[in-house]
């Protein structure tokens, strides 16, 4: 099983296969993350910093809400 941890469509869909497969969670760990791109802030790009924020923010908090 595989998902895009940025997307709250594909973490509830993979947490509900994985619930359907195992029975249960007992616990969840994310570890997914970026480190996005070397750059002073000023010359950061938005989509990189958009992207980072996807996957290691929103990540994290769409396998909280969407746990069964």
């Amino acid at each position: 099983m595989s998902a895009d941890v940025s997307s709250a469509d594909d973490t509830r869909d993979y947490l509900l296969q994985t619930v359907h497969h195992f029975g249960k969670i007992d616990v969840i760990f994310s570890h997914a993350g970026i480190s996005g791109v070397l750059a002073p802030v000023t010359d950061y790009p938005e989509a990189v910093f958009d992207q980072v924020m996807a996957i290691n923010v929103r990540g994290s908090f769409w396998l909280q809400v969407a746990s069964p």
